[in-house]
């Protein structure tokens, strides 16, 4: 793998969660792999934020950098994972960090076993508000001795407006 270029990130989670709209599957994720950074987008990350918290389906990343060759030194490219963690993670997926390209694999596998483990909990609220804004959601579960688990959820949601 070799990039080079300009690189609309926030572009790209626009045209493709777009796309995703239309797909005749029920259950979708999506998958993004780079190294977080946007230098080209007509988008803005607030924009790209507002519009997954409008998704109904998880955004997984993973944040992809490796040592690269620089004459006689290795470089190591930086990347800007928080950027990626802040489109993943409120759409209930999660940020992987890559720093070898041998463990590209290894981590997409991870990322399937979420999406197959994965359970979907549904709750009507006690508060039905009709204004249009932001509702946040926390989800919290007591596991008994010895289990060990992640939570991974949406941030919330928008209420509907009558």
């Amino acid at each position: 793998m070799e990039a080079g270029g300009s690189t609309p990130l926030f572009d790209a989670v626009h045209l493709t969660v777009n796309e995703m709209r239309h797909a005749s599957y029920p259950r979708k994720a999506l998958l993004i792999v780079s190294d977080g950074i946007d230098n080209h987008s007509r988008y803005t990350l607030r924009e790209t934020t507002r519009l997954i918290s409008e998704i109904d389906f998880p955004i997984y990343t993973i944040t992809f950098w490796e040592r690269q060759r620089d004459g006689n030194r290795y470089a190591i490219q930086r990347p800007a994972p928080a950027v990626l963690e802040t489109i993943s993670t409120p759409t209930g997926g999660r940020d992987y960090s890559v720093l070898d390209l041998k463990k590209l694999a290894s981590t997409t596998e991870l990322i399937s076993l979420a999406i197959r483990h994965e359970y979907v909990l549904g709750y009507v609220p006690s508060d039905r508000r009709y204004d249009g804004k932001f509702q946040k959601v926390r989800v919290k579960v007591e596991p008994s001795p010895g289990q060990h688990f992640r939570i991974s959820n949406r941030a919330g949601y928008y209420a509907p407006i009558r």
